[in-house]
């Protein structure tokens, strides 16, 4: 009898699982695909543009003033 109720509680932790994990794929998802994109587009991004206002003298925009 101890046997059948393992069982029954294995099974019933398993659906559990599975219900969570429905539940929370999409998001999941979400969650990885704005970690991909913040460290491959948007952190380059912010360098590029962070070190072109820096110049030797300071805060400038003598960068943007040439490339323009």
């Amino acid at each position: 009898m101890a046997e059948v109720r393992t069982l029954g509680r294995s099974r019933d932790a398993w659906q559990n699982i599975k219900g969570f994990l429905a539940a929370h794929t999409v998001s999941s998802a979400g969650g990885v695909l704005f970690l991909l994109l913040a460290i491959f587009l948007l952190w380059p991004l912010s360098l590029a543009l962070v070190k072109g206002i820096y110049g030797p003298e300071g805060l400038t925009l003598e960068y943007y003033k040439d490339f323009l």
